[in-house]
């Protein structure tokens, strides 16, 4: 039996600046995707609640959570792949460790909850609602703990100190390139839809609790 309440998270405070500068738009547009992430595992929780064993809402269910899922390992590698090591050849050796450590402190725990939803999915496991639940309340907290800290390497008093307009213009490219495939251009638009709105609510529903 599923929780008859829930736990949400309150999404990040969106930064205040200018989004058509290069340089505030960084942390703008982190915070914004952050939230996409934060608003995206809350509706997986919402919605646990309201779905039916051997139903095809369950089945269309956890094709979104899997999604989500993606959606996360896919901004994870553009991040280390990409927006860390950046600021790193500028602010200087190890100065994003502390963003790559924050990734491992909920790897296991997310790793956990996507076997989860690969077994639910494919029927080797009985759907169980409260299961599933306490498994994203595992890794939850520590993400977005994650999601606030990595900010603050963004500010941009410290991309103007680092960084010339053109440097951050080859980054945003290569960023661009990096999220180009097929299937990534469908998933990002279904979670950005569903989860991208430019808020810092958690989720618009009467059950959502302040943490």
């Amino acid at each position: 039996m599923a929780s008859s309440e829930l736990t949400l998270l309150y999404c990040l405070a969106i930064p205040e600046g200018d989004h058509t500068d290069i340089f505030e738009l960084q942390a703008i547009r982190m915070v914004l995707l952050h939230n996409v992430i934060i608003r995206g595992f809350n509706s997986v929780l919402y919605y646990s609640m309201q779905v039916q064993p051997g139903t095809a809402e369950l089945k269309s269910f956890l094709e979104y959570t899997e999604q989500m899922i993606e959606f996360m390992h896919n901004h994870h590698e553009a991040e280390e792949e990409i927006m860390f090591p950046a600021p790193e050849s500028k602010y200087g050796p190890g100065s994003m460790a502390h963003n790559i450590e924050g990734h491992e402190h909920f790897k296991a725990p997310f790793a956990i909850f996507e076997n989860w939803g690969q077994e639910f999915q494919s029927g080797t496991k009985a759907w169980d609602a409260e299961a599933f639940q306490h498994a994203i309340y595992r890794f939850m907290p520590a993400l977005r703990e994650r999601l606030v800290d990595e900010i603050e390497t963004l500010r941009p008093h410290l991309l103007r100190e680092h960084f010339k307009e053109a440097k951050l213009q080859d980054i945003e490219e290569a960023a661009r390139i990096s999220q180009e495939t097929p299937l990534e251009k469908v998933h990002t638009a279904v979670t950005d839809v569903i989860s991208g709105l430019g808020t810092f609510e958690s989720w618009e529903a009467s059950e959502v609790l302040r943490v």
